[in-house]
This record gives C-alpha cells, structure tokens and sequence, in this order.
C-alpha cells in the first residue's frame, strides 16, 4: 500500500516538473522571438529559441565585436592549430569548452 503511494506521489512530481518545463520553454521561445536579433538568430540552421535567448541576454551590443572571428573567440571557439619548426599555422575554428564559456559569463535574464 505504501509503495502505491509513493508511486501516485512521485508521478503527481513529474507531471509538475513537466509542466513547469513546457511554461518555461514557452517563456524562452516568446523571449527570443521578442526581439530582432532573436528572430535573426533562430534562422540560422542549429540555432534554436534557446541559444538565440542565450546570446541576447549575454551579449547587449553585438557590434562591439569587429567579426565572427571576434565573436568565436570571445564564446570560447578556438583555431586548431598546426604548429611545427617555429612556424604556426592556424586551421578553422574548433569547439573548446563552449559550455564553460557560458558558465564563466552569466545570463542576464530580465523581466522582460
């Protein structure tokens, strides 16, 4: 009977935390569709309301940045590197610890 119980109270939790998961994606996809660049963002193949709520909120002026290449570096994407002799040689740009980069800068979310 106990284990019944436990059982009806466990699944009552997760249907909880399911819909409080599916208000809050509403709430992220309504953010990044509130603004241009989130609108702009989410076009791009592989960006998704998440990550375009994510650069929006970190980044505040996108135009400080000269380039892409300025963006990846300051997320935390780095050139491979070929390097041998004294010579260095640097290949396309290479995912390291992206995720730690977001870590270190924390969002700003608003109230928005």
């Amino acid at each position: 009977m106990l284990t019944v119980q436990l059982m009806v109270m466990l699944t009552v939790q997760l249907m909880v935390v399911k819909e409080q998961i599916l208000n809050n994606d509403r709430r992220i996809l309504a953010s990044a569709r509130e603004t241009e660049l989130g609108r702009r963002l989410m076009e791009i193949p592989g960006v998704g309301p998440l990550l375009a709520s994510a650069f929006v909120a970190t980044v505040a002026d996108p135009t400080i940045f000269r380039t892409g290449r300025d963006l990846a570096a300051w997320i935390g994407r780095v050139p491979k590197q070929h390097s041998s002799g004294g010579k260095e040689r640097l290949g396309g740009a290479r995912r390291r610890s992206l995720q730690s980069r977001w870590r270190t800068r924390p969002l700003a979310w608003s109230g928005r």
